[in-house]
């Protein structure tokens, strides 16, 4: 009835109101006439009303009433029309709804009384359902991937936790940026890397494996062998809690203490620098003996952390099951340090912080002063006499900011260690001792540490001289150098390059730099880690054996990743 009314009576309206325009247009003579609103239908569903909104015919308003709501009282909203059989016929639709809508309801209740005594086989039904298809869908798009299904040890066991070539896995495992990691967890793993280095993503990926596997789902790893857990604990990141009066220190002990608490032998952490909310020294401590004391409890996992002092520490020492990895990196065919993603055995204390913060588009001028502070901060921490600006005479190519040196006998007359007077009557006979070292014994040791740190005879080493001007051999620069030179005052410097022609040259315009000596580091060595361990052991002996040094700047190139 209402469809009826509605193609009888309104529809009608609105044809009509469309054939008038079009003969108005035709028939215009350009005289502006008052525009009409158009006759369009609604639906109020606010008062359950059906009518027309716009300018009807004086023509057809004969035929029209004001609508009603359901009260009936008029709407008072303008330009509204319909008719009483429209009304009617509403009325009556509306009224049946109200019917059927008591009906069904009814029939619900009936339906769901005789339900009542198997709902709980039903909802167990509809439960194993749902479970099933995503069981289904986890199946179908694991094997798409090319994820596998882990041997699970029995709960009583506590058993092998292995992962062969696993790859986080919001990612494709033939993508070519995708780089696979095996760990056989024996404890927990210290891992130590730079930053952008991939910790944090081999700890993502680990702690998946290991909670999917305990799931009885597939894992995105070639193979896995996986313990059961009693309990996974990932702390990734700090965050203060203003509301609670807490900072993000304050969250970090409490989360801790957590974690202490709760953890058994069978649990799986991941810890991800535990202690950085405080001063390094506190951090180092608090890292350090959290680690002893997860070790002590016996839970596996990974503990990542840059307090490299942790290396050093009892807590460490003191911790029988710990596993030694870290990040490995790279030199790349521009010079630059880069990450392979890779974890490989062994400890590294390089943080590559300037590189990271060069690549974030940061001045390189402002990164120079960052370099310089960190060589400070270094120092003080080794103990070493704070240097101001002007206790420093500084010798640097701006074209190569590594070959900042420091003056010893500048800083010495600046910080008031050493009278000038007495040095200049007691100078020549100092530089005379000096002079006793030459770039003969220079070399000498040089070729004797190389064959005790690269473990190769000493007859098999690439050492070889070279004279202020004289350029090295060309296939010298695909690989890394360490080298020595000495300047017409006696002073010896030591250093790393993959660059040594271009080093050279940087010595030799400070103007003081005549000869010098250096060492081809092979590629099959680690090349570029290996050399920075060569140079770290390099100065410590000619420090050892009274060579006079005009700088140990380049110590700072030597936490890089070494085997443990």
């Amino acid at each position: 009835a209402l469809e009826r009314a509605v193609r009888e009576d309104l529809e009608p309206a609105i044809e009509a109101q469309r054939l008038a325009r079009l003969e108005e247009v035709k028939n215009s003579t350009g005289r502006k006439k008052k525009k009409e609103e158009d006759l369009v239908m609604r639906f109020d569903e606010m008062k359950g009303r059906l009518y027309l909104k716009g300018t009807m015919a004086s023509s057809k308003s004969k035929h029209f009433v004001k609508p009603k709501d359901q009260k009936g009282l008029q709407i008072a909203t303008a330009n509204c029309h319909t008719t009483a059989k429209v009304e009617a016929a509403l009325d009556a639709y509306i009224k049946a709804v109200g019917v059927a809508r008591l009906g069904v309801a009814g029939i619900l209740r009936e339906l769901s009384s005789e339900l009542e005594e198997d709902m709980e086989s039903l909802v167990c039904a509809a439960s194993f359902a749902l479970v099933t298809e995503t069981l289904k869908e986890h199946t179908r798009e694991a094997v798409q991937r090319g994820w596998s299904l882990p041997k699970l040890h029995p709960d009583t066991e506590r058993g092998a936790w292995d992962m062969r070539d696993a790859w986080p896995y919001w990612m494709d495992r033939r993508g070519a940026s995708t780089v696979p990691n095996s760990i056989h967890f024996k404890g927990l793993v210290l891992l130590t890397g730079p930053n952008m280095g991939g910790k944090s993503t081999v700890m993502r990926t680990s702690m998946s494996v290991a909670l999917l596997g305990n799931c009885g789902l597939f894992v995105p790893a070639v193979e896995a062998t996986l313990p059961f857990f009693d309990m996974f604990v990932v702390r990734m990141s700090n965050s203060d809690s203003p509301v609670e009066g807490r900072s993000a220190f304050n969250m970090e002990m409490q989360e801790l203490e957590s974690v202490l608490r709760e953890c058994t032998a069978k649990s799986a952490v991941a810890l991800d620098e535990m202690g950085k909310g405080t001063e390094p020294s506190q951090g180092a401590g608090i890292a350090a003996a959290t680690l002893e004391e997860l070790d002590h409890t016996g839970v596996r996992g990974i503990f990542a952390t840059h307090f490299h002092d942790i290396l050093r520490l009892d807590g460490a020492k003191n911790a029988r099951h710990v596993q030694y990895m870290c990040m490995e990196v790279s030199r790349s065919a521009d010079g630059q340090n880069k990450p392979t993603w890779k974890v490989v055995d062994g400890t590294s204390e390089e943080s590559l912080a300037i590189d990271v913060a060069r690549n974030a588009g940061i001045p390189e001028k402002l990164l120079e002063k960052m370099e310089a502070y960190a060589l400070q901060a270094q120092q003080l921490k080794n103990g070493q006499h704070s240097l101001n600006r002007d206790d420093v005479t500084l010798f640097f190519n701006e074209d190569d900011p590594s070959t900042l040196t420091m003056n010893p006998t500048s800083i010495c007359f600046n910080m008031g260690l050493v009278d000038k007077a007495e040095h200049e009557q007691t100078g020549m006979e100092e530089l005379a001792e000096q002079k006793q070292k030459s770039l003969g014994d220079a070399k000498e040791l040089m070729g004797r540490v190389a064959s005790s740190v690269l473990k190769i005879n000493r007859d098999f080493l690439d050492l070889r001289e070279v004279s202020r001007g004289q350029t090295p051999a060309p296939n010298v620069s695909t690989h890394s150098c360490v080298y020595i030179v000495q300047n017409l005052d006696g002073w010896f410097y030591c250093g790393e390059t993959d660059d040594l022609s271009g080093r050279l040259e940087s010595h030799a315009k400070n103007g003081k730099y005549v000869d010098g000596v250096f060492l081809v580091v092979p590629k099959e060595l680690m090349g570029k880690s290996t050399a920075r361990e060569l140079e770290k052991q390099t100065i410590l002996e000619l420090q050892k054996q009274g060579f006079s040094l005009s700088s140990g700047a380049d110590m700072r190139h030597s936490k890089f990743a070494k085997p443990n």
